[in-house]
C-alpha cells in the first residue's frame, strides 16, 4: 500500500519527491545493532527546527545511537523539493515518507515504525515530535538502568476512562514494537492522531494480565508550549530538572544547549502511571473531545480524514503558523487540555471545576490594589539609596496565558537571611521541577546599597528570587497579600503553599500526597487550638486554588489587613465562605511548628526526619543540611486527612479581640499601606535584625 503511493504519474510529478528517493520499508537481511534509534517527525517545511536539533542535542548521535528525521514527500512544492533534496544529500539524515500533510499523524507513525523494525536491531526505539529539546546525554546514561523489555515510556494523559501517552515523546524497548507489528494488516486500525491509535493497538496485542511498564515522567515538560512559557528563556540548566522539553522554538533549543546541562544525572526512580495518576489505565476513545474525535479506520486503506489541511500544528495552519503567533482565543478553541476534560489531573487545571473562567482577567477588580503597590516601585529621588529599581520588583499584571501547575510554593524570607536561602536551595527544593514552581520573595524597599547588590547578584544566579515592595518588620500581612496576587495573576495553580523560610519541607513525600487529597476548599496547616481563638498558623499554609480565588473576590477597598498575616486570614476567610460551607481544615499533626526545631536538642539526632513529619518549623541551615543527608523524603503511606474539628475538639471561632497582647494590633484597610510598628526592621519573633529599630533611609 505504501509503495503503491510512491509510484511516479504524470498527475504527481510536480507534487512528490521521485520513487526513489521514498525509504523503502524492505527488510535488511542483515540488520544494524543499535543502542537507541530515534526518529523525529517534521514537516517540510520546518527546516529552521531541523537545523536547530542538528546544532545542538542532535549532536550526540553517534556510534550506537542512530537519529533520523522523517518528512513528507507527497503535496509539497517544486521549490520545497529541491530544498530538501538538497538537505537530504547534505545530512545524510532525511528519509522521506508517502504521507500527504495534515492529520495523518497515525499513518506517519505506523510507517516510521514499520522502517525502523525492517532497517535495525534497536534495543529502544524514540519517536519524537520535531520540537522536542531532548537531555540525550542524560537519557543515555539512564537507559542503562531502565527496563530492557515491556517499557513504554512516556507523558501520559491521566482521566478517567481516557488515559494515553501523548505521541510527542514515545519511547518502548523492541518487543513492544515487534508485538505491535504482530496484527493482521488487514485488520490494523489508524486514527489521525497517533495517541489514540496507540492504545487501541496494545489492547489488541497485550492481554490486561502482562506486565507492560508504562513509565510515566514527570521530568518531561509537555504542555503549554514552552517557547510560550516565560520562564523557561532564562531556565538556567534545563537538564537538571527536566530530560525533555515540548514545544521548543529553535532559539530556546538553542539556549538550551548552551547550558551545558546535558550530564548523566543521578538516576530518578521509575514512576508507573498507576502511580502518577491514581486511576486505571483505561481508554475508551468515544469519550475523546471534538475536536480530536474521529472514526478508526483500517490503516490498509490510506485512509484521508481531514483532506482539506496542510500542517497541522494544533489548529488548521498553513506552512508557517506557529503557537507564538496564536491569541488566547484560538487556543483555547483548539487546545486538546483547555476545551474539554481531555486534561492531565496531576498536571492540568479543569478551569471549570477551579472557579476560573477564561480568558477574562478574574483578578480585574483588584486594580486598586495593583496600583497602590505598583505607586510604591516608583524611583523617587529620596529613595533611590534604599530601595532596588522599579523595573526589579515583581509586577502584578495578570497574565492572559498562565503556566498550569500542580503546586506552587512562596517562601518569604527577609533580605539578610542568603544563608537560609542557601541551605533551601541545597536541600528539599531540588525537587522543585516540572510541576511543582518554588519561589522566593524578599521585600526590596528599606534595604541599604550592598546589600541590593548582594540580592541582585543572587537574583540573577538563581532566577529564583522576587521583589516585593513591603518595608521590613512586621508587615507580614501585605506581605502574604502581595505573593497571593502575584502567584494567581501569574499561575494556573492547584495547590499553592506559602512558607516561611526557616520550613524544611518533606517535599517528595508531599507530592506523593496531592494525588490523594481534596482538589478543592482545602486549607492545610498547624492550627492553634484555642477557645474563641484558633486560627491556622501562617508558616505553613496549603491551599487549594478555589480558596484563593474566593480570598481575592473581596471588595480591594474593604480588605483588611494586620501585622501578621495568620491573624488576617480568618478574617478574609469568614468574609468570603458561610458557615455551612464544607471548608476542609486539615490540622496535620506532622508539621512540627513550636519551638523552634533548632532549639530542641532532640532534632540534632533525629535519623530519619520524614518517616514521622511532612514539614519542620524552626529549622535552621545546619539543620536542614542534616534533614537532607538522611535521605529519608520519599512516598509514604498517605496519613489519614484529620479535620481541626477532630485534633482541637473546640468549634472554630475567631475572636480577634481574644488575641495575646504582644500580637494584638488593630485591623486597617490594606489599601492605606498601613505600618504598625514603623521602627522595627527585622521580626523574628522579637525585634532584631543587623540594624536593631533603624532602617537604611531616613
Amino acid at each position: 500500500m505504501f509503495r503503491n503511493l510512491t509510484l511516479d504519474r504524470k498527475d504527481k510529478n510536480h507534487c512528490m519527491v521521485a520513487s526513489d528517493e521514498f525509504s523503502d520499508l524492505n527488510e535488511k537481511g542483515v540488520k544494524e545493532s543499535v543502542l537507541l534509534l530515534i526518529v523525529v517527525s517534521t514537516a517540510p517545511s520546518r527546516q529552521d527546527r531541523r537545523e536547530a536539533i542538528r546544532q545542538t542535542w542532535w549532536t550526540k548521535c553517534r556510534g550506537k545511537v542512530v537519529c533520523k528525521f522523517f518528512t513528507d514527500g507527497i503535496q509539497i512544492s517544486k521549490e520545497d523539493q529541491q530544498k530538501l533534496l538538497q538537505e537530504k544529500q547534505v545530512y545524510k539524515d532525511l528519509e522521506f515518507q508517502p504521507i500527504i500533510g495534515g492529520r495523518t499523524f497515525g499513518l506517519r507513525y505506523l510507517y516510521q515504525m514499520m522502517w525502523a523494525a525492517a532497517k535495525y536491531d534497536f534495543k529502544y526505539y524514540l519517536r519524537l515530535d520535531d520540537d522536542y529539546f531532548v537531555c540525550l546525554g542524560r537519557l543515555l546514561h539512564e537507559l542503562r538502568y531502565r527496563p530492557s523489555k515491556m517499557l513504554c515510556w512516556g507523558s501520559y494523559h491521566c482521566n478517567t476512562h481516557l488515559s494515553y501517552v501523548d505521541e510527542a515523546w514515545t519511547l518502548f524497548t523492541h518487543d513492544v514494537i515487534v508485538s505491535i507489528l504482530s496484527q493482521d494488516p488487514q485488520r490494523m486500525l489508524c486514527h489521525p492522531h497517533a495517541d489514540q491509535e496507540l492504545p487501541i493497538w496494545m489492547e489488541s496485542v497485550f492481554n490486561k494480565t502482562e506486565n507492560l511498564i508504562r513509565f510515566d515522567d514527570q521530568r518531561l515538560y509537555h504542555y503549554p508550549p514552552a517557547r510560550t512559557v516565560e520562564r523557561f528563556k532564562s531556565l538556567a540548566n534545563p537538564c537538571d530538572s527536566h530530560i525533555g522539553i515540548h514545544g521548543c522554538s529553535p532559539e530556546l533549543m538553542r539556549i538550551f544547549w548552551n547550558s551545558d546541562s546535558d550530564k548523566a544525572k543521578s538516576v530518578s526512580p521509575l514512576t508507573e502511571f498507576s502511580a502518577t495518576c491514581g486511576k486505571p489505565f483505561v481508554f475508551d476513545i468515544s469519550l475523546m473531545a471534538d475536536p480530536y474525535k474521529f472514526d478508526l479506520r483500517p490503516c490498509i486503506q490510506n485512509p484521508l480524514w481531514t483532506p482539506e489541511e496542510t500542517m497541522w500544528t494544533g489548529v488548521l495552519s498553513g506552512a508557517r503558523k506557529d503557537w507564538s503567533s496564536l491569541t488566547w482565543d484560538k487556543i483555547t478553541e483548539t487546545s486538546r487540555h483547555d476545551k474539554s476534560n481531555i486534561i492531565r489531573e496531576t498536571f492540568y487545571i479543569n478551569d471549570k471545576q477551579m472557579g476560573v473562567k477564561r480568558p477574562q482577567f478574574w483578578l480585574s477588580h483588584l486594580q486598586p490594589l495593583q496600583d497602590m503597590f505598583r505607586n510604591l516601585t516608583i524611583d523617587r529621588k529620596d529613595k533611590n539609596d534604599c530601595m532596588v529599581a522599579s523595573d526589579e520588583f515583581s509586577d502584578l499584571n495578570e497574565e492572559r496565558v498562565k503556566e498550569s501547575v500542580l503546586l506552587l510554593i512562596v517562601v518569604s524570607t527577609a533580605p539578610s537571611r542568603q544563608d537560609r536561602r542557601e541551605a533551601i536551595r541545597q536541600t528539599w527544593w531540588t525537587k522543585c521541577r516540572g510541576k511543582v514552581v518554588c519561589k522566593f520573595f524578599t521585600d526590596g524597599i528599606q534595604i541599604s546599597k550592598e546589600d541590593q547588590q548582594k540580592l541582585l547578584q543572587e537574583k540573577q544566579v538563581y532566577k529564583d528570587l522576587e521583589f516585593q515592595p513591603i518595608i521590613g518588620g512586621r508587615t507580614f500581612g501585605l506581605r502574604y497579600l502581595y505573593q497571593m496576587m502575584w502567584a494567581a495573576a501569574k499561575y494556573d495553580f492547584k495547590y499553592y503553599l506559602r512558607l516561611d523560610d526557616d520550613y524544611f519541607v518533606c517535599l517528595g513525600r508531599l507530592l506523593h500526597e496531592l494525588r490523594y487529597r481534596p482538589s478543592k476548599m482545602l486549607c492545610w496547616g498547624s492550627y492553634h487550638c484555642n477557645t474563641d481563638l484558633s486560627y491556622v498558623d501562617e508558616a505553613w499554609t496549603l491551599f487549594t486554588h478555589d480558596v484563593i480565588v474566593r480570598i481575592l473576590s473581596q471588595n480591594p477597598q474593604r480588605m483588611l489587613c494586620h501585622p501578621h498575616a495568620d491573624q488576617e486570614l480568618p478574617i478574609w476567610m469568614e468574609s468570603v465562605f458561610n458557615k455551612n460551607e464544607n471548608l476542609i481544615r486539615f490540622d496535620d499533626e506532622r508539621l512540627y511548628h513550636y519551638p523552634p526545631a533548632r532549639t530542641v536538642e532532640r532534632f540534632k539526632k533525629l535519623a530519619r526526619p520524614c518517616d514521622f513529619y511532612i514539614g519542620i518549623h524552626g529549622s535552621s541551615p545546619e539543620l536542614m543540611r542534616m534533614f537532607w543527608n538522611s535521605d529519608s523524603d520519599k512516598a509514604r503511606s498517605v496519613s489519614p486527612l484529620t479535620e481541626f474539628s477532630a485534633t482541637c475538639g473546640k468549634p472554630f471561632v475567631f475572636d480577634i479581640s481574644l488575641m495575646w497582647e504582644a500580637y494584638k494590633f488593630d485591623l486597617r484597610p490594606c489599601i492605606q499601606n498601613p505600618l504598625w510598628t514603623p521602627g522595627e526592621t527585622m521580626w523574628t519573633g522579637i525585634l532584631s535584625g543587623t540594624k536593631k529599630g533603624t532602617f537604611p533611609c531616613p
